[in-house]
């Protein structure tokens, strides 16, 4: 187990800059469950003579530090527990990981800083930071996640647009904005909820669309309140009543139908 303590900012950095997912098997992982491993072992700390050896077999420079951008890389649980303090031979896919590390490190820094200035995003960090182990999280807390997913979105690389958000074992969103451009989803949804008038209600009842015309469009119209303010149940989020209050909170302040 690492000896450094990674704060929540510098774990989101970390696993988005590296395409949140595990840099040793390439399976995606979870924010809230995934492990930060040190390419270099954070051991080698422990023998200066040994750590310099180390550290001149693979071409890092003289000012590198273990516990730095340039030494972290996101893995999974079972192969982070697989390696734990093995020193890599100096084999071109481990410069290749170190150098992608190094070249990656600026952005990452950035990351980290960026959302510490964001209140909301660093509160959301420290929520899913303090879950329990499998991250079970009650609604609201993921509403209180909201922002991380937007956050997220806006963050990630072109080629995760598509794919999902996954910030606990249990709490997985389809990578698509809240209740936009969302048409095949609802319909394959068995709920849907509006967070601006709070019903809950079947997929079948929607009969009016945006964003195209009536009969091709993909953004969804609340049958009760016109708005669209629909989200689905395959989108990931509970549509029970205690988290659409929270999204419309979020969304919508004190505006009432």
């Amino acid at each position: 187990m690492s000896r450094y303590k990674f704060s929540p900012a510098e774990r989101f950095a970390v696993y988005e800059t590296h395409g949140e997912k595990c840099y040793l098997c390439g399976k995606p992982i979870d924010l809230k469950t995934f492990e930060v491993d040190h390419i270099i072992p954070e051991k080698l700390l422990d023998d200066s003579s040994r750590l310099k050896e180390v550290c001149d077999a693979l071409g890092r420079p003289a000012d590198f530090s273990v516990n730095s951008y340039a030494n972290w890389m996101p893995a999974c649980r079972p192969c982070n527990g697989k390696k734990q303090a093995a020193v890599f031979e100096p084999t071109p896919i481990i410069q290749v990981i170190l150098q992608t590390a190094a070249t990656r490190s600026e952005r990452a820094a950035s990351l980290a800083q960026k959302t510490v200035k964001k209140a909301e995003i660093a509160k959301a960090l420290n929520l899913l930071e303090r879950a329990n182990e499998f991250g079970e999280l009650d609604d609201i807390v993921k509403a209180a996640l909201l922002p991380l997913v937007d956050f997220q979105l806006s963050e990630r690389a072109a080629d995760l647009a598509d794919e999902p958000i996954r910030l606990s074992p249990s709490f997985v969103v389809h990578a698509h904005r809240h209740s936009s451009h969302h048409r095949e989803q609802l319909l394959a949804s068995e709920l849907c909820g509006c967070f601006f008038c709070l019903k809950v209600f079947s997929p079948s009842l929607i009969t009016a669309w945006t964003d195209g015309s009536r009969s091709t469009g993909v953004t969804a119209l609340c049958p009760f309140c016109g708005i669209d303010s629909i989200i689905g149940s395959k989108s990931g989020y509970p549509v029970t009543t205690a988290f659409l209050q929270e999204m419309k909170a979020h969304w919508f302040g004190g505006l009432t139908p």
